[in-house]
């Protein structure tokens, strides 16, 4: 479990917790960057221990610190507890570190706000994220960004597909019937000659030639 603690004097704290012992802590989050919530929130729900394990601000003594606020009734607040957002509980720090972000700080990666999703994620995969040098947060982003790249690309070359599989330049017959032979054709012809409606992109290394003639063949068929 992890609890946001802000405190009388405007302190922000972020505490890990389990069976009642603390675990780590990290204090002067209200000095962090405003909206920062919304770019480690992730990372905090799947592991906390590995999310902060790069933070600056870590607590020599945090259960000593959770002990002394947890003493002073009046003098802190509970303000987010494992993802669960306490607004009306918020002072001045508190409402600027959990601030849902709008025309500030990195863009979305579509380029416009995105909805908000719950990962799960399996043992292994982790403990996977939790051993990348850029940490949790971070390497999901990245994974994201990868997919979404992989996705245009897999769109363009279903239009070259498409392109090459409707072109009025060959018929089958011309191919004595040999899909297999028209498709190679094609999309070597493709390779070899400039075409401004489908240039040959730098990332099509990244896929095997034959891949490309297989689908265009299955087109044709």
């Amino acid at each position: 479990m992890y609890q946001y603690l802000e405190d009388n004097g405007g302190g922000l704290y972020l505490f890990v917790v389990e069976d009642g012992q603390v675990l780590a802590g990290i204090g002067d989050l209200e000095y962090a960057e405003r909206g920062e919530w919304w770019s480690i929130r992730e990372g905090l729900g799947t592991d906390p221990m590995a999310e902060i394990d790069g933070w600056d601000g870590h607590l020599d003594d945090p259960q000593d610190v959770y002990d002394t606020l947890k003493q002073q009734p009046l003098g802190y607040r509970v303000v987010c507890e494992d993802g669960e957002v306490y607004p009306d509980d918020m002072g001045k720090a508190a409402s600027l570190y959990f601030e849902e972000p709008r025309d500030r700080g990195r863009p979305p990666i579509h380029g416009e706000p995105m909805k908000l999703v719950s990962v799960h994620l399996k043992q292994d995969q982790i403990d996977w994220l939790k051993n990348q040098e850029d940490g949790m947060s971070e390497t999901i982003r990245s994974l994201v960004e990868s997919k979404i790249d992989r996705d245009e690309q897999m769109k363009y070359l279903w239009n070259v597909v498409y392109y090459l599989s409707s072109t009025g330049d060959a018929t089958l017959e011309d191919y004595d019937g040999d899909v297999d032979y028209m498709a190679q054709d094609l999309v070597r012809h493709w390779y070899t000659n400039e075409d401004p409606e489908h240039p040959i992109p730098s990332w099509i290394d990244n896929y095997d030639l034959d891949w490309l003639i297989d689908r265009v063949a299955k087109a044709l068929a």
